[in-house]
């Protein structure tokens, strides 16, 4: 079983913007998957950038949990789709794909 966990090491703060104090505009994320049997690991990152909230339902950033940053980044990107990602890596670590030159440069000369 793979084991997939989230981490957010870096969010790129507005400090004022309009009545909202200590805006998140950006987030930076990590994913890394192990699988508990074999050790195998596997990790992907990225870099999103947030569109202003509506002020009702702003959160400064020193009140930012877990839960609310992953419902963040749900909104854009597929959380799904990032761990089938790591899923993939995982799983051709076992099985490495062989590099192959084309068929057609076989016979050129």
């Amino acid at each position: 079983m793979i084991v997939y966990n989230w981490t957010f090491p870096q969010f790129v703060i507005e400090p004022q913007l309009g009545d909202m104090s200590g805006l998140v505009t950006a987030m930076v994320w990590m994913c890394t998957g192990v699988d508990d049997e074999t050790n195998e690991t596997a990790l992907i990152s990225g870099r999103v950038v947030l569109t202003p909230p509506n002020p009702e339902q702003f959160v400064p950033f020193d009140q930012i949990t877990q839960e609310l940053a992953m419902a963040w980044l749900g909104m854009y990107i597929s959380i799904d789709g990032v761990q089938d990602s790591i899923k993939a890596q995982i799983l051709s670590q076992r099985e490495p794909v062989q590099p192959t030159n084309p068929p057609f440069m076989a016979g050129s000369a």
